[in-house]
């Protein structure tokens, strides 16, 4: 009993320095940030936040600036929480300050996140490792906190996967199923790439329960849906609205411009938009935000039809970016040092043992197997953006490194510490 206990103090103790560790990190992002301007996307957000405090409805028109944005695309989550701290704080730039420090919270929320889904898959040990993993990966906080929506998009997708694993044929479960579909649909209406997360949960789910499973636990799983729906709907018909129909995002412009820029690197000729990178288009000034949709899937359209295999290529591109691209903080761009050819390499390595180790149960394969296959059509058809890669790639690269470092800090066989669901595990 006395071992025990000390054992147990001892993890503790290594937990606490942990989390100061992670805590320190972020703090010294908040202040990096803090003191430098805000992006163009930020801007963005922020007057959407002061038109909805001022009770203003948003606005559904073009803002024409450093490039085009169809604002009726941007999601309303952080403007919404903006609104609600200038009305509580009184100004603007009290209400950012604060918004800004609060993503301190997030990020250390989605810290011990990692660590806890490690430990509720695979054991104690390698949520150990997975925290601290997750306390040095900038990947994992050292996202644009200026724009707002990243980390509130990590926390909360890593939020949903946590309480998609407490789902069971138990009262508890039901709720955690609820609580699974709200925290999605609270990410989605931050951000659309959250909607790629449902197949992934619910395939999860479908895995995790088995054919046997009872009736309570496919009422948890349907749950999960319809917890997510009446959050994600006021926004989809909000955005319908205002360009006659629902997109995920701007694909017709986001594609195109991630496109162009690809192509104006390597193949100049086949420019898509006489504009070079993100300055402003003049036809499209004073257009309705459904003429501005329509007129790049006419265009984009076009200029598909005309550079087949240039696309090809393009999408191609973007599809190993998504994977090949490392935290910005290290390097911008594609793998170009050895070092980093090295340390991305055992990273994937050690994923991919993780991923066929026999210990891993057949549930949390499928759901990688989903999420890979998602975030490389992310990538290919949206974006291969870094601040995506934080919530679809970073935090199972990190727990698959903490599975491997935990096997061989053990010495021996590895047992994963995993809660079936009831109703069976494959």
């Amino acid at each position: 009993m006395a071992r025990e206990t000390a054992r147990l103090g001892a993890a503790l103790r290594t937990i606490v320095l942990i989390a100061c560790l992670a805590l320190s990190g972020r703090v010294i992002a908040f202040i990096a940030l803090s003191a430098s301007g805000y992006s163009a996307d930020a801007r963005a957000y922020m007057t959407l936040g002061q038109e909805l405090a001022e009770g203003r409805p948003p606005v559904l028109d073009i803002w024409i600036g450093r490039g085009v944005q169809m604002r009726a695309f941007r999601p309303l989550g952080v403007p919404l929480a903006l609104a609600a701290l200038i009305r509580i704080l009184g100004t603007p730039n009290l209400a950012r300050q604060t918004f800004l420090g609060l993503q301190i919270i997030m990020s250390m929320g989605s810290w011990y996140l990692v660590g806890s889904i490690a430990g509720r898959v695979l054991g104690h040990r390698v949520a150990l490792w997975a925290w601290a993993l997750a306390a040095i990966n900038p990947a994992l906080f050292f996202t644009d906190w200026r724009v707002g929506v990243d980390t509130p998009l990590l926390f909360l997708i890593l939020l949903s996967v946590r309480l998609s694993l407490a789902v069971d044929g138990s009262r508890r479960g039901l709720l955690a199923g609820l609580g699974t579909g709200a925290t999605l649909g609270l990410a989605f209406v931050v951000k659309q790439p959250a909607l790629f997360y449902l197949p992934a949960i619910l395939a999860l789910l479908v895995a995790r329960g088995g054919m046997a499973a009872p009736r309570r636990y496919w009422a948890s799983v349907g749950l999960v849906v319809l917890g997510m729906v009446p959050l994600a709907t006021p926004w989809v018909v909000y955005a319908s609205n205002a360009v006659g129909r629902f997109s995920l995002g701007s694909t017709e412009f986001c594609a195109g411009l991630c496109t162009q820029q690809w192509v104006v690197q390597r193949h100049p000729e086949a420019k898509m938009v006489d504009i070079d990178g993100y300055e402003p288009i003049p036809e499209l000034e004073n257009r309705s935000e459904a003429e501005v949709v329509e007129w790049f899937r006419v265009k984009y359209g076009a200029w598909i039809k005309a550079h087949r295999w240039i696309f090809i290529e393009s999408v191609l591109h973007r599809a190993w970016d998504m994977w090949a691209n490392i935290p910005n903080f290290l390097l911008r761009g594609p793998l170009v040092t050895l070092p980093a050819a090295l340390a991305i390499i055992t990273t994937y390595a050690a994923f991919a043992y993780h991923l066929v180790n026999r210990d891993t149960p057949t549930y949390w394969r499928v759901f990688l197997i989903v999420i890979c296959a998602l975030a490389t059509i992310l990538g290919a058809l949206y974006t291969p953006d870094l601040r995506y890669r934080a919530g679809f790639v970073d935090p199972y690269l990190t727990i698959g490194v903490a599975c491997v470092l935990a096997r061989g800090s053990d010495r021996g066989p590895h047992k994963a510490g995993v809660e079936t669901a009831r109703g069976g595990e494959k």
